[in-house]
């Protein structure tokens, strides 16, 4: 099978472009003061991170042997920082079967439309892993020079390239077992479980890994971690043999993703079959009743709501006994959804535009994800508690995934995810992203207390409701029906 196939990389630019100028059109990227608004800000933050991290590399010794140390320990946590772009890129495209849609009257294949969509998640993929890696890995060109280059390429780069095939390999095959044992409808939850459950079992022996690298740092001798192969290769027998065994195994590896990619229907799925008893006396509900009964069934009939949930417990149960990240912290997985509960209301919006305000609409989105929410982060709670785990820092977290809601709310109504837009929600992610971040950069230069801090974070939230709120009294004069 050729690598490059021209049908496929004309539907991954159309796919591309046309999400990116969807972005543009919709919600408050539609500005273009917004726009450089929000580059200015990410860009100064990224300036503002590699110049920390060009301080902190600068107190060390600038020898070769420190820039080995630090590349190992960027490269021990790379499989994580890959499985989360991977991760955040499926997530991001199972919530998006209108994407598809797109292309049902194009003279392609599902088996193409499937490979087209898998470049997709590639680029998504890049953009998280980069967006993590470049503060960290910039200042080490500053103070070692263009020689660090080739190292930043064979101990990051490549492996990251490598590592995310693999990862859609082991997806790719999970998938193709599932449907063979009649799973057709759980086949790609399947495999994103396996890739998880390896994710997991990578970041162990994360720690372990840790103490033999500053050991063998101290003992001048070499310790090797498997994704760190192609270092190891070009230290023992050269660079040409390095980059050939990595455009071998890419080769190779592209190849087998490619002829074991599912095939991506171009039918929308957006709900599961599920049968729900008909409210009585819906004649005589008032509407604002209505509004919050219908986001919560749509909640409830959603995929990207039981994938959301399935991943949260899943992410929930791995965590548990691990000290990787807070168990608790999984239940923000759940609140993601509220980027796309108002997109998936806008098609009613005409109904009850003119008989409710603003205000309870907005209020009806928030119950509808908190009566969605609070019981899972109960049952997470009740779970550590049985366990004899329970801690203030579980219940913080829980508060704390629940006060995100009317955050994610109001950014879906300034960020609409029109036709489940991936890049919306992934500029969606970022924004947030950056202001929380900067945020934090400026309050750390004060010394407030718990108190203080408190109240910053209840101003910022009452901002972002009346922002949202305000955006929803605007959107009404103009609706129109998508």
């Amino acid at each position: 099978m050729n690598v490059i196939d021209k049908p496929v990389t004309v539907l991954y630019r159309f796919y591309l472009k046309q999400q990116v100028r969807q972005l543009g059109h919709d919600g408050i990227f539609s500005s273009g003061w917004v726009k450089a608004a929000v580059a200015c800000v990410a860009l100064l933050m990224m300036v503002t991170l590699t110049a920390i991290a060009t301080i902190f590399y600068s107190t060390a010794e600038a020898s070769p042997k420190v820039l080995d140390i630090l590349l190992a320990f960027s490269n021990l946590t790379l499989p994580i920082w890959v499985i989360v772009g991977f991760i955040v890129s499926k997530v991001l495209l199972v919530n998006s079967p209108d994407l598809m849609s797109v292309t049902a009257s194009f003279p392609v294949t599902n088996k193409q439309r499937g490979i087209a969509v898998l470049y997709l998640e590639a680029t998504i993929a890049g953009l998280v892993t980069v967006t993590f890696f470049v503060p960290s890995l910039a200042p080490l060109l500053f103070i070692y020079g263009l020689p660090a280059l080739g190292r930043i390429f064979l101990a990051i780069v490549f492996p990251g390239l490598i590592l995310f095939l693999l990862a859609h390999l082991v997806f790719n095959l999970t998938v193709a077992l599932a449907s063979r044992l009649r799973m057709i409808g759980l086949s790609h939850y399947v495999g994103m479980a396996i890739v998880i459950v390896l994710a997991y079992l990578s970041a162990l022996k994360m720690p372990n890994h840790s103490i033999a690298l500053s050991e063998a740092y101290y003992s001048s001798h070499p310790y090797w971690v498997w994704s760190n192969v192609l270092l190891k290769v070009y230290v023992e027998h050269g660079l040409a043999v390095a980059i050939g065994a990595f455009v071998i195994a890419t080769a190779t590896l592209l190849m087998l993703v490619r002829s074991t990619a599912p095939g991506c229907t171009s039918v929308a799925v957006k709900y599961v079959h599920l049968t729900l008893r008909p409210q009585r006396g819906l004649r005589r509900m008032t509407a604002r009743r209505a509004i919050l009964h219908t986001a919560v069934r749509n909640l409830v009939r959603a995929r990207h709501t039981w994938f959301a949930v399935a991943a949260s417990c899943a992410a929930f149960i791995l965590l548990m006994d691990s000290q990787i990240l807070p168990a608790a912290l999984s239940l923000e997985v759940v609140s993601f959804m509220s980027l796309y509960l108002y997109s998936d209301l806008r098609r009613f919006r005409r109904m009850y535009q003119g008989f409710v305000k603003p205000w309870w609409e907005y209020l009806s989105l928030n119950l509808a994800m908190m009566l969605l929410t609070v019981p899972i982060g109960a049952i997470f709670l009740g779970i550590q508690a049985l366990r004899g785990r329970y801690s203030e820092q579980n219940l913080f977290l829980v508060i704390g995934c629940l006060f995100s809601i009317p955050l994610l709310v109001t950014l879906g109504i300034l960020l609409p995810t029109v036709k489940q837009n991936p890049l919306a929600s992934l500029a969606a992610i970022g924004s947030l992203g950056v202001l929380l971040l900067a945020t934090a950069c400026a309050l750390s230069i004060f010394s407030l207390t718990t108190v203080h801090m408190l109240g910053i974070g209840a101003l910022l939230i009452a901002t972002f409701v009346v922002v949202g709120i305000r955006t929803l009294h605007d959107s009404g004069k103009g609706m129109t029906v998508l």
